[in-house]
């Protein structure tokens, strides 16, 4: 399909509309009247864009207030902004490849891919075979890995970094551009859940297209690594993300909570009228529900609902199939979702 308006809770396509539960704007901020009004806000004061280095003589000051407000959001000593998340991870990989050993965990994002693939087998065996290699060989890690599974609504399990030796330096870079804005402590993340010992470093890395709805990604970890990655030539030689957009984060503190609470609601609703044996996989307060049903997105696409279903990652593969909800919408669009599953 070929749209003329991004969808929200609804798509509309020659004419016709569907409920849509898909995409990733889960606090579908994309389509939020006060969210738009601080995105023009931000038009009117910055201009159309800013394509100059963030090393250049002079800079804007919404970026240091950006990164300040994601650094307290998120619980971390600094934040630095990028233009997108995939240049977030890139950032990683090329500054700690020069100083660590760097694993990739199995289904990390290919953001966060150096020059070599990821592993295979279970994520569980990833960590158990990162810490025997950490006890025989003592030299400093990297290692890479998403924060949580969108795809099959699965949870990582960190708890084995807590026994990683403290005489191997560790720089543990998770990608949670899945999670920021919709988990941990009032959307802050995987930081505000995570428990590692005091000698295990944490960079995450985000993008913020997703939850947040803004044309930006970042990282954020500690002042050090933030300072190196601050100083280099592929950072100093992007462009910046779009100081519009920006204006808007730093302002919509209260949307967000406001449009995270929404969701939480809907999530629940959703839940509570979910059979056990409708089969779906789904984690505690996360909008994302897979079902390996090849036939249920057709089924439902017959009475005018869309849900997530395409070959992934590449189109030779099988549809990951899901019911992905957003906080635009509605207690009466859950129930026709829950009637159009039970008929």
């Amino acid at each position: 399909m070929f749209l003329n308006q991004l969808p929200g809770r609804v798509l509309v396509h020659q004419q016709q509309s569907w409920l849509y539960f898909s995409g990733t704007a889960y606090l579908g901020m994309q389509h939020h009247p006060d969210f738009l009004n601080l995105i023009i806000e931000g038009l009117q004061r910055f201009g159309a864009h800013y394509g100059g280095s963030r090393l250049a003589p002079f800079t804007l000051n919404v970026y240091a207030e950006a990164e300040q407000r994601l650094a307290q959001w998120t619980g971390a000593e600094e934040a630095l902004l990028t233009s997108s998340g995939t240049l977030a991870g890139q950032l990683a990989v090329q500054l700690l490849s020069q100083n660590y050993h760097c694993h990739f965990a199995p289904g990390v994002h290919p953001a966060l891919l150096h020059q070599s693939a990821p592993a295979n087998g279970s994520f569980s065996d990833w960590t158990y075979r990162m810490l025997e290699l950490a006890l025989k060989q003592h030299h400093p890690m990297a290692l890479f890995s998403n924060a949580l599974d969108p795809l099959f609504a699965n949870v990582m399990d960190f708890s084995p970094f807590r026994e990683w030796p403290s005489d191997t330096p560790l720089i543990l870079v998770l990608d949670d551009s899945h999670g920021i804005g919709i988990t941990g402590t009032n959307g802050a993340g995987i930081r505000s859940r995570l428990s590692l010992p005091p000698h295990v470093e944490l960079l995450v890395i985000q993008s913020l297209g997703k939850a947040p709805g803004i044309p930006a990604g970042a990282l954020t970890g500690s002042r050090q690594t933030i300072g190196h990655l601050r100083q280099s030539p592929l950072f100093g030689g992007a462009s910046p993300p779009n100081p519009a957009f920006l204006h808007a984060f730093v302002q919509a503190a209260n949307l967000y909570r406001d449009s995270l609470l929404s969701l939480q609601q809907r999530i629940r609703q959703f839940t509570d009228g979910l059979p056990v044996e409708a089969g779906f996989r789904y984690l505690p307060d996360y909008p994302v529900f897979y079902t390996p049903d090849q036939t249920f997105a057709e089924r439902l696409k017959n009475k005018a609902i869309l849900v997530s279903s395409f070959p992934y990652p590449t189109p030779a593969d099988d549809a990951i199939t899901r019911i992905v909800l957003n906080a635009r919408h509605t207690a009466d669009d859950i129930r026709l979702l829950l009637d159009a599953m039970a008929s």
